[in-house]
């Protein structure tokens, strides 16, 4: 009986003793490896009434809109690549010029996407930034979006759409490193 006991505690020693060493080496591991999730989300939803693109008298509309999002160094520090898919919907009777700037908190220019839709149209695109495309630096700077509208059809609406609008959705997937 004894003997029984002694092997059975040798064996749990034993066990244990296996198990601990397996998790140290799983430990070690995880942390020595590097995490690069992708994470994705909407940057941008803006919609533009044909009225408002027909009052203007230089047939031009321009807006900046504040965006520190990328700016938090938790995201700046640690992104690597990613995509922007721009998404323009245009239901007016309007050709239009759509101007996408992209500005430092400084108001410094990096960057910019410019789209030429027709009455209509809806155009998708994607951009990407990091190895392969753009530089990293324009989204990890990125403060401001500068919008600009251009009408090149006149101020008097045709359009037989009951809502006639652009609408402008932007989305964006980026990978990011977690452990440095």
């Amino acid at each position: 009986m004894k003997m029984r006991k002694y092997i059975i505690g040798l064996l749990t020693i034993i066990l244990c003793s296996l198990a601990i060493s397996c998790a140290d080496e799983l430990v070690d591991e995880s942390v020595s490896s590097v995490f690069r999730p992708t994470v994705t989300g909407s940057i941008l939803y803006l919609e533009t009434p044909e009225d408002l693109l027909n009052a203007t008298t230089i047939n031009t509309y321009t807006q900046t809109v504040n965006f520190d999002a990328f700016e938090v160094d938790f995201f700046s520090g640690r992104v690597l690549s990613g995509t922007i898919t721009y998404e323009l919907i245009n239901t007016t009777s309007k050709e239009l010029d759509v101007l996408i700037e992209f500005l430092d908190e400084d108001g410094n220019f990096l960057g910019n996407e410019s789209f030429n839709l027709e009455e209509n149209e809806t155009e998708i695109r994607e951009a990407i930034y990091g190895p392969g495309g753009e530089s990293i630096e324009i989204i990890k700077n990125l403060s401001q979006i500068r919008l600009t509208f251009t009408n090149n059809s006149g101020n008097v609406s045709t359009s037989s759409n009951p809502d006639p609008k652009v609408i402008l959705k932007s989305k964006g997937e980026f990978k990011i490193q977690l452990i440095k």
